[in-house]
């Protein structure tokens, strides 16, 4: 035990690092740096001494929204996803968890990925979502944000090819190409899952390699 007390006197010892979120950086957040860095290459990087942000011990994030931030250091605290939640026409659920997942590619935490993928598939086998489906803005925040070979990407284009019900509001000229493209791959060698087969258990299918 005495190995160990040295590495978690550290990790709680550590420089305090403040992330300022949002346009006008006016939402700040602070955490210790060896928690983000032990989770994310990205802040290891970052943080590293030779660069500013390791000088200054700040990390702006003008591009994403403080909720988002937020709910990252939530996980890193307790390792669970939270989201809201509102099935039916009004969707915020999948949006705000395609948001953490753009986030965490950006961030290069996969771990963090891998969860936020863990939480979009508990949600989607959820009694509450039976009659209704993520709307094409999520699809499109995590196209619009991963790259080409995102597991992501693989699991809304399966899940609207084989679970999704469109909505009638939602015009097809609104799917970003490459989400199209995606669908038309997976039906070109389509294997019909179990009819109401539930997500959770491929979950790994989609999972980052950590």
């Amino acid at each position: 035990m005495s190995a160990e007390r040295p590495a978690k006197r550290r990790r709680f010892t550590s420089d305090i690092v403040t992330l300022k979120v949002g346009e006008s950086k006016s939402e700040t957040f602070t955490i210790h740096a060896d928690t983000l860095k032990q989770h994310s290459p990205f802040f290891k990087a970052a943080l590293d001494k030779k660069w500013r942000e390791g000088q200054s011990l700040q990390v702006d994030f003008p591009e994403d929204e403080p909720d988002t931030i937020e709910a990252y250091l939530g996980w890193l605290h307790d390792g669970k996803v939270e989201a809201p939640e509102s099935p039916g026409t009004d969707d915020l659920t999948f949006p705000f968890l395609a948001k953490l997942y753009v986030l965490g590619e950006k961030i290069q935490d996969n771990a963090f990925c891998n969860s936020v993928i863990d939480k979009i598939t508990e949600v989607l086998d959820s009694p509450e979502w039976e009659d209704s489906s993520p709307g094409f803005s999520s699809s499109n925040i995590i196209y619009d944000g991963t790259p080409d070979d995102s597991p992501a990407r693989t699991l809304f284009a399966f899940y609207f090819l084989h679970y999704g019900n469109f909505k009638k509001d939602e015009s097809m000229d609104r799917l970003h190409p490459a989400f199209l493209r995606d669908i038309l791959v997976l039906h070109s060698s389509r294997k019909d899952p179990t009819p109401n087969a539930p997500l959770s258990p491929k979950r790994q299918e989609w999972h980052k390699k950590t």
